[in-house]
């Protein structure tokens, strides 16, 4: 909730003062406070509606966003203290990599590059248009001509890097193809899923943690594993 691209809170670079603020809320002041801001802020009419994930479709962050070094870091953090403070607790610690669907879930949302010009963004869709319209029309080696010369424009769109990946693995190119899907992924705007930053870190924190008797279940690498089988 304290992430970039939340709705539920504004975006703080400081983990120090996201964690004041948790314990504040966790106390009956921090609450009726709470609530009475959220009252001033709002009016007396009703909350708002839960709308789930249609709720951050204009909460996009791109992962070339500074502010996704700072997720990262705060996820870091958070992941080691739980190990120490398990380990103190005299429990044993599994950390667990996280799965992601590739192949058949496309990405939520896309964004061009920040510096990309006007005159580039007219050329990078004609071409991006060109290649899904021969890709689905099954022509795939013209598709990734056309597809690979936007990608030369601007590969940071998340939708592009995955039609790459669709034609990639129909030519039998499996190992492009993975490749692509998880840039697709990476480059995925409604950051929902895993990333590769995301699972490094959990993997990061088993390695540097096992003399508190933490283990890692990589579920990431079994997925992957299972994938590169079926073609």
């Amino acid at each position: 909730p304290y992430g970039a691209g939340t709705v539920f809170s504004s975006f703080s670079p400081y983990l120090t003062m996201i964690r004041a603020a948790v314990g504040i809320k966790g106390t009956r002041t921090g609450q009726l406070l709470s609530a009475l801001i959220y009252k001033l802020k709002q009016g007396q009419g009703p909350p708002p509606r839960w709308r789930a994930m249609e709720m951050f479709r204009e909460s996009r962050v791109s992962a070339d966003a500074p502010s996704m070094r700072a997720v990262y870091a705060h996820f870091e953090h958070n992941l080691l203290d739980i190990c120490r403070t398990a380990h103190r607790a005299g429990a044993q610690t599994l950390l667990c990599t996280v799965g992601v669907n590739l192949r058949s879930n496309p990405p939520f949302a896309s964004v061009h590059r920040a510096d990309l010009t006007a005159r580039d963004a007219a050329l990078w869709q004609t071409l991006y248009d060109s290649g899904v319209s021969l890709a689905d029309a099954g022509r795939c080696p013209e598709a990734l001509e056309s597809l690979r010369r936007a990608a030369a424009i601007d590969d940071h769109y998340a939708d592009l890097q995955y039609h790459l990946a669709r034609c990639y693995w129909r030519s039998g190119e499996y190992e492009e193809g993975r490749e692509r899907f998880a840039l697709a992924n990476e480059w995925d705007a409604l950051r929902f899923r895993a990333d590769r930053t995301i699972n490094q870190v959990i993997r990061h924190a088993a390695a540097q943690n096992v003399q508190l008797g933490v283990d890692l279940v990589d579920m990431d690498l079994a997925c992957r594993t299972n994938e590169s089988t079926q073609h």
